[in-house]
């Protein structure tokens, strides 16, 4: 898991650091002030613009898709693959054996 480039142990480094330079009261002081910013960020119109098109964005293939009708297509094209493997797997039928010319 990596956030920013910066891993687990790196993460619990920095955060010895801090607590060392900035002390106890200091940490709480900046977490404080850290979460006012984020909520300050995420109650911003320019955040639930930018949330609101990724949105859009992940959306589009299944908009697209539906207006298309691939999913009947798409759907046929699974029950024939189905159909296929089912037909690969299953035991040959002495019955219809054609015999080799």
């Amino acid at each position: 898991m990596n956030i920013l480039g910066i891993g687990p142990l790196e993460l619990l480094i920095l955060a010895v650091i801090a607590l060392l330079v900035l002390g106890p009261k200091g940490m709480t002081d900046l977490g404080h002030k850290a979460g006012r910013l984020i909520r300050k960020i995420a109650r911003s119109t320019i955040w639930q613009d930018i949330v609101s098109t990724s949105r859009d964005i992940n959306e589009l293939p299944g908009k697209i898709m539906g207006e298309v009708d691939l999913e009947e297509e798409m759907k046929e094209i699974r029950e024939a693959s189905t159909l296929t493997r089912q037909l690969d797997t299953a035991p040959p039928n002495p019955e219809n054996k054609t015999k080799p010319k």
